[in-house]
């Protein structure tokens, strides 16, 4: 049975307390009040502290059961259940793959096969981008020791896949957050204030800040649901969270936004362009001509490849405006989604993509323990004017 709603929780009290989809056994903490509520910091026997997470006194109904006989076999009952479904699933997966190679395997030594394979590729990367072509062909000339690891997305081993989709498999409180957020914009006609109250920028930073205190140069042990993976020190998880704020950057105006959204951004975009542009202008005015720089030589602060991916995306300058100084969470939440499928549609290599998973799973983890902190709907959206929703429904 559940627990009463107005039922209070101490330090060390155990209760089973539902991840994902199933209840597992766990420890009370930490107790404190936030915003007039108690907040309990629940601790899964037997988990590394990265899961550990924070439960609000109005969701003990629905994540907290009484730690019983009866209850705790019964969760182990459907864990047993979903694994065995889940074993059975991947043996056929194996046993499909197999036939698939074995079909293929004559063929795969032909030039003509093996520039085909790459034509499955998204277009975004195998058509418009020329750099990604120029990396194909020097890997070929580089040999099959080059070409091993470095493989096009409809060739990836079973393991990657299988953790790709599992990097799909959103915590339920990330997903209750996006359908509440989608139902906020699109159906009630709210909009994010922008900037936001702690921005994507922020966010980021926050878990560099974490990750620096909790490993500094230590090596770091990262559990996730296909293993454990180990890394030297935090450097590979400050520069996975640092690319995801660029993609997030890169991403934001062409697929994280709702139509109703587009002119609000839009309004944003051109109002950031004219600050640019004149801050620009007052700057050359101040410069002796002979030094002026043409517009093509101004250097931006993003990466080569990221700067390559938005010049072949569309026209929004990184100089311009950056979405993650004005957007929140829910927004990075929506780029969450489509993480597996971006991922997919980069060759690379298979060893490095592991780890980017695992880092990209620490990530995830803490913005779920950090999520009730960080986003307010009621406080951080509000009602778009009806002149607003009058030049939505004209565009």
């Amino acid at each position: 049975m559940p627990p009463r709603k107005d039922h209070k929780y101490e330090v060390n009290d155990k209760v089973l307390c539902k991840h994902g989809l199933y209840f597992y056994e766990a420890k009370i903490i930490e107790v404190e009040e936030v915003d007039g509520e108690m907040v309990y910091m629940v601790h899964y026997q037997g988990w590394h502290k990265r899961y550990d997470e924070r439960i609000r006194q109005s969701q003990c109904a629905d994540y907290f059961l009484p730690l019983t006989e009866a209850n705790i076999a019964k969760a182990k009952a459907d864990i047993q259940e979903a694994t065995s479904a889940k074993s059975k699933r991947k043996r056929t997966k194996l046993e499909d793959d197999d036939a698939r190679k074995s079909e293929t395997g004559s063929r795969a030594s032909t030039p003509s096969d093996r520039a085909g394979s790459s034509s499955h590729a998204p277009s975004t990367h195998s058509e418009r981008r020329g750099h990604s072509a120029k990396t194909e062909n020097d890997t070929r000339k580089g040999g099959a020791d080059a070409g091993a690891n470095r493989v096009s997305a409809d060739l990836f081993a079973p393991e990657v896949d299988s953790q790709l989709e599992q990097l799909a498999n959103l915590p339920r409180l990330i997903k209750n957050i996006l359908v509440n957020e989608h139902d906020a914009v699109v159906n009630q006609g709210k909009l994010a204030i922008l900037p936001a109250k702690i921005t994507v920028h922020d966010i980021v930073e926050k878990y560099v800040e974490f990750t620096e205190s909790r490993y500094g140069n230590k090596a770091v042990e990262i559990e996730h649901d296909s293993g454990i993976t180990y890394l030297a020190d935090d450097d590979l998880l400050i520069r996975t969270a640092r690319a995801m704020r660029d993609y997030f950057d890169i991403l934001l105006p062409y697929q994280l936004l709702y139509k109703f959204e587009r002119l609000q951004f839009n309004t944003l975009a051109k109002k950031e362009q004219e600050k640019f542009e004149g801050v620009q202008a007052r700057s050359e005015d101040a410069m002796p001509r002979r030094s002026r720089k043409s517009s093509r030589e101004v250097k931006t602060s993003f990466p080569l490849s990221v700067y390559v991916q938005i010049l072949d995306g569309g026209p929004l300058r990184p100089d311009i405006i950056r979405p993650s100084r004005f957007y929140g969470l829910a927004h990075l939440l929506r780029m969450l989604v489509k993480l597996p499928a971006l991922l997919r549609a980069i060759p690379c290599d298979q060893a490095d993509l592991v780890e980017r998973i695992a880092c990209i799973h620490d990530f995830i983890a803490f913005l779920r323990q950090n999520a009730p902190f960080i986003l307010d709907l009621n406080k951080d959206y509000k009602e778009a004017t009806a002149e607003y929703g009058r030049s939505v429904g004209m565009s």
